[in-house]
């Protein structure tokens, strides 16, 4: 079922050029055997108990493949796909209707992927994929950036400078 689309999702549609990354995530999107991969991780997925309710699994698959070929922190990835709509659409992530999977969340699904050996497997099977289709998957990055705040030091001078003598 589609969801409304926002303003943005409808500006960002309009656009003239396609963005290096959406050519790639649209090619990515075309290969993935998508049905496949999730029917195979919904065997081990946790059934929903209590707190907020569970992301779906193919929205975690593609936040986790974001977070593995691009290069990401968890945060980052969770960052990206609220700051970059190409990363958000692919996704599958609506924010009228719901939050991007949070860091926690991409990290606990990267485990319980390797837990089952389930990510070896896909990534195995994406390589046999490409070279079937005669492409090559480069991980990429994407730079982060962060301001940390930096303890005052004591003396209030600045590092490297020498105090100077009053004669």
């Amino acid at each position: 079922m589609k969801c409304q689309q926002t303003f943005g999702d409808i500006e960002f549609a309009g656009k003239k050029k396609r963005t290096r990354r959406e050519i790639f995530l649209g090619r990515m999107e075309r290969l993935i055997p998508w049905d496949e991969w999730t029917a195979r991780i919904k065997e081990h997925y946790p059934a929903q108990q209590r707190g907020r309710p569970a992301k779906s699994v193919s929205v975690m698959l593609r936040a986790h493949l974001l977070h593995t070929w691009y290069g990401l922190s968890a945060e980052a990835t969770e960052d990206a796909i609220y700051d970059v709509q190409s990363m958000r659409a692919f996704a599958g992530v609506n924010l009228l209707t719901e939050d991007a999977p949070d860091a926690t969340t991409i990290l606990r699904f990267g485990r319980l992927l390797k837990r089952h050996g389930l990510d070896r497997r896909m990534s195995a099977e994406l390589s046999a994929i490409l070279a079937d289709n005669r492409l090559i998957l480069r991980k990429g990055s994407f730079s982060e950036a962060a301001l940390v705040s930096a303890p005052r030091r004591v003396g209030g001078r600045p590092k490297g400078k020498k105090r100077q003598r009053a004669n």
